[in-house]
């Protein structure tokens, strides 16, 4: 859920598996600020619109490296087996989850397998990431932090909105919900060939929020910014109900011609 500090009108909204839960637990167990919880646990900045709309907080969201987040949220999968299945809906009651698409059509216990089936759409993880951060949007969120650089981004919005923070407290706060060798379940494993897939199809991500094939950039093209020219639209085909379609020469036709319901009427009204 999207957690609200009502004291410092912040915002933090909860993008899956880039470190929220730490963030949680700093904000509620270490640092003992007061709370609200709002909305769905993983409730973008837009379903929680009328908040944003109404109180305009300095809202902070995160994002991660998108080989690191597909290696998680597949391990992830087999340390929450439930009723002795991996693929199932993440969110049972709510009509939304971010991760729902990837859910029931793209899963797979072979992690070589997975990542071929998330890849084949290109920018899955970036429509998603986007959703939280607006990124090159007229709605962008204020601080978009990285999982990679979890502290430092936290302590850039703590004082933003003005919480007094003891630096050391945080820094010593222990990771939430990271694998371990105990943990159950196997571990996603690479090869050159599967991390290219994600690479490629995550190219637009990878150049948005600063990353290259290995982790963060330094410098300026680190730095979260909208740097991909938007995606070439394809030519609009016909369909079954218009087979003409529309092309840009009716496009200019109909800006110089007024449609017939118009000329019919002017018709009409002229004689009289």
């Amino acid at each position: 859920m999207a957690l609200y500090l009502p004291d410092y009108n912040g915002l933090f909204v909860h993008c899956p598996k880039t470190g929220g839960t730490y963030v949680r637990r700093v904000l509620t167990k270490t640092l003992g600020l007061k709370v609200e919880q709002i909305g769905l646990k993983h409730a973008h900045k837009d379903l929680v619109g009328p908040l944003r709309y109404t109180n305009s907080p300095v809202t902070f969201t995160l994002v991660r490296h998108p080989a690191d987040w597909y290696a998680s949220y597949w391990q992830m999968k087999f340390r929450e087996v439930r009723d002795g299945s991996t693929w199932y809906y993440w969110q049972p009651g709510s009509n939304w989850h971010p991760a729902w698409p990837i859910d029931p059509s793209c899963g797979d216990d072979d992690f070589g397998q997975f990542i071929r089936n998330v890849t084949a759409q290109p920018d899955r993880l970036y429509e998603t990431y986007r959703w939280y951060t607006g990124l090159g949007s007229r709605d962008q969120v204020e601080i978009i932090g990285r999982q990679e650089t979890l502290e430092a981004d936290l302590m850039t919005f703590l004082d933003r909105i003005g919480v007094e923070y003891d630096q050391d407290a945080i820094t010593r706060a222990e990771p939430v919900n990271q694998a371990t060798n105990d943990d159950a379940g196997p571990t996603a494993v690479w090869t050159p060939e599967l991390r290219a897939l994600v690479l490629h199809a995550e190219a637009r991500c990878l150049a948005d929020y600063g990353y290259d094939d290995n982790g963060p950039r330094p410098g300026p093209l680190g730095i979260p910014a909208l740097r991909e020219p938007a995606p070439t639209l394809r030519p609009l085909k016909p369909k079954p109900w218009d087979p003409v379609g529309v092309i840009a020469s009716d496009a200019a036709h109909s800006r110089s011609r007024p449609p017939r319901q118009v000329r019919l009427w002017r018709a009409r009204h002229s004689r009289g």
